[in-house]
């Protein structure tokens, strides 16, 4: 069987895979365009679509003539929400990305319950619902 996945994200998929298992480690340079042009036989346009996808799931950085890095992830902290929370995702302002310090690409979760409304970054929550007999 044929394989039709977009060699955009074969390539995205290798290097989440390098960042996910320490290979690469925060901070640490992702290889340049040139070098994963030549390490995946790819074409430049298929190198930047699998960086603006990485960077898009907040996993690298890319700084402007210096190059892209290893995103630090910060630790998820756990947040408890009812089953009749309502959450909703979206990008955030400039300034919600300059106040939690949020990288291009990584999303907010706005939470409605009990008449209040709260948001956290996306990158650093891990929502937990109660069940109905919790609640």
């Amino acid at each position: 069987m044929a394989d039709y996945t977009p060699a955009y994200v074969k390539v995205a998929a290798a290097i989440r895979e390098a960042i996910l298992s320490g290979e690469l480690e925060p901070g640490q340079a992702i290889p340049s365009e040139a070098q994963l042009i030549q390490q995946y036989g790819v074409a430049r346009e298929t190198v930047r679509r699998a960086m603006a996808m990485l960077r898009g799931e907040g996993l690298i950085i890319t700084e402007h003539a210096r190059g892209s890095y290893v995103r630090n992830v910060p630790e998820k902290r756990e947040v408890v929400i009812r089953s009749t929370a309502v959450v909703t995702s979206r990008m955030p302002t400039v300034d919600e990305r300059e106040r939690w310090d949020l990288p291009e690409g990584v999303p907010v979760l706005v939470v409605e319950q009990d008449e209040r409304t709260e948001m956290y970054p996306a990158d650093r929550v891990r929502l937990r619902v109660l069940g109905r007999e919790q609640e």
